[in-house]
């Protein structure tokens, strides 16, 4: 779980540093953001328990659109 934030986290900081454009890069940042929430509902149904990935997922993708946002 925590590598596929981090793959994520990843590609949004090359896909900034290569300035492929705004509109492009958001769009982009966005189906990864929403992959790794449906990704931590599909965890969440399978274990029930497990609350702490969902946290990193959130503050995952909070950071990438922050990083997004202000750059």
């Amino acid at each position: 779980m925590i590598k596929k934030i981090g793959f994520g986290v990843i590609i949004s900081l090359v896909l900034l540093l290569l300035q492929i454009g705004w509109i492009t890069g958001i769009i982009i940042l966005s189906i990864i953001i929403a992959a790794q929430e449906i990704y931590s509902l599909a965890y969440l149904q399978r274990n029930r328990i497990d609350w702490k990935n969902v946290v990193f997922t959130e503050l995952g993708g909070i950071i990438v659109y922050g990083i997004s946002y202000f750059l």
